[in-house]
């Protein structure tokens, strides 16, 4: 699909349903339409093309200007010659006049093939594509824009085992988001068979590496998950997820020249090493991962941990594996202020199920320690989180975001964080980035996301909430839910018009500390 600038177009009749015209060896659809960078139009055509359940790339060209580079990069709306979708497939495609050609190529990166025939024989021009482009918005070459459009991109899954038959728990399953499924290429490896000398592996497709592991390892023994992200803040999809073993053992890996441990400690930490040796005796490196990681599910800035990203990469940490949620009702619950006296409102609560939940009662105020800002931490037992954060907030405003084991619709709760929301900017605690959470036009919520502390409009990141996701119980996504109490602050007016460059930001970058959306998807209210 192609979207091109013309000095005059002529409408369909009906957007909806448009006239297919012949044009030989292919068909096509002719309409107008306003486009915005980043996929949007106004009457929806490129997702009434595609379809909601089919994966497309768009890839927007712009004109180099160079008054524009150093502000812009090279990519700003006002210079956007054309953008062309392609749907993610390995077939040949002809272009309308029937004389060149275009074929994709899907693996880890993606290849945009372009033919001077219509059949694909007789490449010109070969194009790199790469998630890391897309998932951090570059402006390649001071001339394209890369998005995704669509379902998200399934992951190839590869268990590892180090038993013939793969029918006892592995020690490892490794989670890649790659351009096609690794499994639907090569469906030898869906089988149990030998990887390395001694170990063996199946492979298989998911959208669920939360769900798989839990189903994988269930609810007795425990294991680690950490994501790798292709930005330095979590946000958009992990690029590569692991999930280790957690008995504290050494295991091989598939290379036979490397090993792991990972252990989970009774003081709820954990650490995982690696060894240049398959016996655990050279070590390597050791990641080492503390109680607040895992309680506030915290982001932290990698070195490495992404060899091939050149652009920055960040890690996250969880747990799972001991039936927590679902043996017991009990929370353990963190308020975190920006006093130590704790006369003020807190800042974030966070919440997570335990078996039981012991504090210490000597010292209840605990400093966090951070670079930028001073914050302090109240730990308390709870069995009701709405109640808990009414007693904290009282009649202030605040945003509660519940999340929920993958495909549970949401039943088995993991985790709970509330955040005040008052308008003002304030330190999220987990990633050293900071927040600000108002009310929108229509009762809905807008939340804005800061790397300092100055909080500048310039460099937020936006997502708006509409009210059919607030304070009605729905579960989207199967994972989560969402509660507010904003009774306290004013009705906004309805918003000034913006330009397209502002229109544009809040529409395309959604922070990950806030959700995992598909990419580049606002949430409306009826």
């Amino acid at each position: 699909m192609t979207i091109t600038r013309e000095l005059g177009c002529t409408p369909q009749e009906n957007h909806r349903k448009p006239k297919c015209e012949d044009a030989g060896e292919v068909h096509f659809v002719k309409d107008c339409t306003n486009y915005y960078s980043g996929g949007w139009d106004n009457y929806g055509l490129i997702n009434d093309a595609f379809g909601w359940n089919m994966s497309y790339l768009i890839v927007e060209e712009y004109e180099a200007n160079v008054d524009d580079m150093w502000w812009w990069g090279g990519c700003s709306s006002s210079n956007l010659i054309n953008a062309t979708a392609y749907l993610l497939d390995e077939a040949c495609h002809t272009n309308l006049a029937g004389t060149t050609s275009t074929k994709l190529t899907l693996g880890h990166s993606l290849f945009i093939t372009k033919y001077d025939d219509p059949d694909c024989t007789t490449a010109v021009n070969k194009t790199e594509v790469t998630l890391a482009m897309i998932n951090r918005g570059l402006c390649v070459d001071n001339a394209r824009r890369l998005y995704l459009g669509g379902p998200r991109l399934r992951m190839t899954a590869v268990a590892i085992f180090e038993d013939s038959s793969c029918t006892e728990t592995p020690v490892r399953i490794k989670f890649t988001v790659d351009f096609m499924c690794g499994a639907e290429r090569d469906h030898a490896k869906t089988v149990c068979g030998r990887d390395g000398e001694s170990l063996y592996s199946i492979s298989n497709c998911t959208n669920d590496y939360a769900g798989l592991s839990s189903t994988v390892f269930g609810n007795n023994t425990p294991y680690i998950i950490m994501e790798e992200f292709s930005t330095t803040s979590c946000n958009w999809q992990a690029q590569k997820t692991t999930v280790y073993l957690a008995d504290g053992a050494c295991h091989s890996n598939t290379d036979d020249a490397t090993s792991f441990k990972a252990t989970l400690t009774t003081a709820g930490t954990a650490t995982i090493a690696t060894y240049s040796d398959t016996y655990c005796n050279v070590p390597q490196d050791n990641i080492t991962v503390s109680k607040q990681m895992f309680t506030l599910y915290q982001c932290v800035d990698g070195q490495g941990c992404i060899p091939e990203n050149e652009y920055g990469c960040s890690r996250r940490f969880s747990v799972g594996g001991v039936d927590i949620s679902m043996r017991t009702s009990v929370l353990k619950a963190v308020a975190v202020y920006d006093d130590k006296d704790f006369s003020t409102l807190p800042v974030v609560l966070a919440a997570y199920p335990v078996r039981t939940c012991s504090i210490e009662t000597t010292s209840k105020c605990q400093k966090i320690d951070t670079w930028a800002y001073a914050l302090y931490q109240e730990p308390e037992s709870i069995d009701d989180l709405a109640a808990f954060s009414a007693s904290k907030f009282g009649s202030g405003p605040y945003l509660i975001m519940e999340y929920y084991a993958s495909e549970t619709n949401c039943q088995t709760l993991k985790s709970a964080v509330v955040y005040k929301a008052d308008g003002k900017c304030h330190p999220k605690v987990s990633d050293d980035t900071f927040f600000k959470i108002t009310p929108g036009f229509g009762n809905s919520v807008t939340i804005a996301s800061y790397p300092t502390s100055i909080c500048s409009d310039f460099d937020a990141e936006y997502v708006t909430v509409g009210t059919k996701l607030i304070n009605t119980g729905r579960c989207f996504k199967g994972n989560q839910r969402l509660y507010a109490n904003m009774s306290s602050l004013f009705t906004p007016s309805p918003p000034l018009m913006v330009d397209v460059e502002s229109m544009t930001r809040e529409q395309i970058m959604f922070p990950e500390w806030l959700w995992e959306p598909t990419p580049r998807q606002i949430f409306q209210s009826d």
